[in-house]
């Protein structure tokens, strides 16, 4: 089974790193109306190693996308120009490279766009804190229960100056953002995003068939790790209530104690309520029934 994902995550956008930068050149490129001749352009540029000839390119395709209100092509054209900008920089710096265009564009865009923004943002800073984590905890705490907010720019977004509890904090609240508006957000299929979002095959469509479904289950495999908590708070959140083990529709309209908003079984919880309210009264029952089956499979795990 194929499931809808992402395409133009972390681990593509750091593929750039691998090709040496050259001056920009010109290039001919087809009329903003045919976006796969122009991003077939962009991406020769950059096979070449030309990656400031594809900005241009892509830099293009984001005006007119934003100019005519195409959100799918607006959003690719985001993620790709990050790809393009962080090809020149170099460790620590890419990622600050990826997190100051994440930002710029995140508050550039609004709804669906800035929603799949926020998520991939998220899985930088995350990205980042995996491969730094002897760091965090060597620092002392900077604002610890202060986040960064995920259209701030004018704050501070550079996470070298973070200890682990602001980051978590501000990955938390990215990821939480990206389903905000999950009223609209479940309006929208999947299919509507396939230029940035993998099609899957039908198994997998039928498993997250809206793009509530997708942002959803990105945030829920974050806050499924357990080394998500890298803090634990004095009152944790516990799985300990047999109401959380009931029925789907009666667990759904449970009142989750929000003891500590951190926990990130408690915001996979939240998660699974949402999800299992929105598929409840699908025609096919198989997303109802495999949300529910994970979020079981979660609290059998969190209460051993």
């Amino acid at each position: 089974m194929r499931i809808p994902t992402l395409v133009y995550t972390v681990p593509f956008l750091l593929l750039s790193l691998f090709l040496g930068w050259k001056a920009p050149q010109y290039v001919p490129v087809p009329p903003m109306t045919d976006y796969a001749a122009s991003w077939k352009s962009a991406d020769s540029l950059m096979a070449r190693g030309l990656p400031q000839s594809a900005l241009l390119i892509a830099d293009r395709i984001y005006a007119e996308a934003k100019r005519t209100g195409n959100d799918p092509q607006l959003l690719k054209a985001a993620m790709r120009r990050v790809v393009f900008r962080t090809n020149a920089a170099k460790d620590e710096e890419t990622y600050l490279t990826m997190i100051q265009a994440l930002r710029a564009d995140i508050d550039a865009t609004t709804g669906p766009t800035r929603a799949v923004l926020q998520s991939v943002l998220g899985e930088v800073y995350w990205q980042y804190f995996q491969q730094n984590r002897y760091k965090f905890y060597d620092r002392t705490a900077t604002a610890p229960a202060e986040a960064v907010s995920p259209g701030d720019t004018a704050g501070t977004i550079d996470p070298r100056t973070w200890d682990a509890r602001r980051l978590q904090a501000t990955v938390n609240e990215l990821y939480t953002a990206s389903v905000k508006e999950a009223a609209r957000l479940q309006q929208i299929p999947v299919g509507t995003y396939e230029v940035v979002i993998g099609k899957g095959n039908e198994a997998g469509r039928a498993l997250r068939p809206t793009l509530f479904d997708v942002l959803a289950h990105r945030a829920i495999d974050f806050f499924r790790q357990e080394q998500a908590e890298v803090i634990k708070p004095v009152q944790a959140f516990t799985v300990n209530d047999p109401t959380y083990l009931t029925g789907p529709e009666t667990f759904a309209a449970v009142t989750l104690p929000n003891t500590d908003p951190l926990s990130g079984t408690y915001q996979a919880l939240r998660l699974y309520q949402q999800l299992l309210a929105f598929h409840q009264n699908d025609a096919d029952p198989i997303a109802y029934v495999v949300n529910d089956l994970d979020r079981l499979g979660l609290i059998r795990q969190m209460g051993t």
